[in-house]
């Protein structure tokens, strides 16, 4: 596992050796579900 900074500056060596790369970056960005629905 790696943070997204550190998994963009070794992408491609990862890439060559990993059999799957999984990006959840997107899941940083977005709005916090209600304490309800937690």
């Amino acid at each position: 596992m790696f943070c997204a900074h550190h998994a963009r500056e070794h992408e491609d060596k990862l890439k060559e050796v990993a059999v799957t790369v999984v990006d959840e970056t997107h899941k940083l960005h977005g709005t916090p579900a209600p304490d309800a629905e937690r």
